[in-house]
């Protein structure tokens, strides 16, 4: 995943493929991030020349159940929910024992809410304590 969000092949630039996939019915995204809350697009991709391409930052409608797991990060743009420190689609109190543990370090650690490879207040405040509602809405 780049930072415009685009996702690539692992040669860092090449769109990325799946040459033998054929689909009969739409096709969804599906992202996961190691202490974001999990989103699903809200409706099929859209396929232009072998391309699949959906843009999740347009709308909050552009996730399935929009703001229960999606919120705006931006003015007019919309992001994933970070927090989840222990992945299990819920930003809990036990999220924030982890980073009560990990408080201090650095490195990158999915309590690192920020990314910014310090585990320090910053992470509690800004992104655990403002994000405490937000659950996965990626159906089981």
């Amino acid at each position: 995943i780049l930072k415009d969000g685009s996702v690539v092949g692992i040669n860092g630039a090449s769109v990325l493929q799946f040459p033998t996939a054929s689909f009969s019915q739409n096709l969804y995204a599906v992202v996961w991030h190691r202490n974001h809350i999990g989103i699903i697009s809200s409706t099929g991709l859209t396929e232009s020349g072998g391309v699949y391409e959906y843009d999740f930052s347009t709308a909050i409608t552009q996730v399935y159940n929009g703001g229960a797991g999606y919120k705006e990060i931006a003015t007019n743009v919309y992001g994933m929910v970070g927090g989840d420190a222990d992945a299990n689609g819920e930003i809990e109190t036990a999220d924030k024992t982890l980073w009560t543990n990990d408080v201090g370090t650095k490195g990158y650690k999915a309590t690192d809410h920020n990314m910014d490879v310090q585990v320090d207040n910053q992470d509690k405040n800004d992104t655990w304590v403002e994000n405490g509602s937000y659950s996965s809405q990626v159906p089981d």
